[in-house]
């Protein structure tokens, strides 16, 4: 009865949101084209995109056989499964979407250089999966995600010792290391999300899983560009106002450089340097989210891993 009464509380509001925003785009789309105000453009967006997701949610709540069963984040160790497995993976997203950019603007890598680097994580991450179970098998599957979450964020904080100096594989090196922790947290959060359900529940609440961690992914991957470009420009105007410029000039006057070449090597100099400390900014960041994440993973209640050990008793 009480969930009931909640769900028709929760339509309301989402009706009344949908009617807002319904309102509210118009309106903010004649104040756009009139001021040619970028604000106005996005918030317009943003609003579009909330009448979106408000149809989603209504659709899933009423509809008796839904594509997403919303209902299922009613089981408390199950939602706070599917929230620790799509922070983890934004966080991931958010520490490994920049290198390959980073690396080919910056460091002059080539895309299949680039995606060497970054590949080792996975290489690395085969290798822990088998180790990840057996530990699952022995022992809490929180204690297995606790000790990787803290292995990929010491991993991300490591990376912001990174410098222009590092070779390809210190870089690859240290990607490898991570993707051993990454499997480590990935997998006993997802088998506790699927023990923590019946049998009949198990298809709806692979698919809500799988959704919401394919949104965290982009959502990272965007925020981590968007962060990465501001401190790219903060850091940018901290490295021009720190220059010597004229002592510099008379250096490189001295080897013969014309002043339109010399401004071309400031720049590319100062693109560069301004694009790793603002990659190394990000790393901090995300190192930091890591680690909250990795020990938050306690708010979740213990989960008998049943279907695991089940499957391992029938191989035996």
């Amino acid at each position: 009865m009480v969930r009931d009464t909640l769900v028709r509380r929760g339509l309301r509001l989402e009706f009344a949101t949908l009617g807002w925003n319904a309102v509210g785009v118009p309106i903010l789309v004649i104040a756009a084209i009139g001021s040619r105000s970028a604000a106005a453009a996005g918030f317009a967006l943003d609003s579009a995109i909330e009448i979106g997701a408000s149809l989603v949610v209504i659709w899933e709540l009423t509809e008796e056989h839904p594509m997403v069963d919303l209902k299922l984040l009613r089981n408390r160790p199950y939602a706070l499964c599917v929230i620790g497995t799509a922070v983890s993976y934004c966080a991931y997203f958010c520490s490994i979407v920049i290198v390959p950019q980073w690396l080919q603007t910056a460091m002059g890598y080539s895309a299949i250089q680039a995606g060497y680097v970054t590949a080792a994580s996975a290489l690395f991450a085969l290798f822990a999966s088998q180790a990840s179970i057996q530990l699952m098998l022995r022992i809490d599957a929180r204690i297995v995600a606790t000790m990787g979450g803290l292995w990929v964020a010491v991993c991300v904080l490591v990376r912001t010792l990174w410098s222009t100096d590092f070779d390809m594989f210190h870089l690859a090196l240290i990607f490898g290391l991570q993707g051993l922790g990454t499997n480590m947290m990935q997998l006993p959060l997802n088998s506790m999300a699927v023990n923590a359900l019946t049998q009949e529940e198990t298809a709806a609440g692979t698919g809500l899983l799988n959704f919401v961690r394919t949104m965290a992914a982009a959502m990272g991957a965007a925020v981590a560009l968007t962060f990465w470009a501001n401190q790219q420009a903060v850091s940018r105007d901290a490295l021009v106002q720190s220059l010597h410029a004229d002592q510099a000039a008379s250096t490189l006057s001295g080897l013969g450089l014309s002043p339109s070449t010399q401004a071309a090597y400031f720049g590319a100099l100062v693109d560069r340097q301004a694009a790793t400390v603002g990659m190394l900014h990000t790393f901090a960041v995300v190192g930091v989210a890591t680690l909250i994440t990795a020990m938050s993973i306690w708010l979740i209640p213990h989960v008998e891993l049943k279907r695991l050990r089940g499957k391992r008793d029938d191989v035996h």
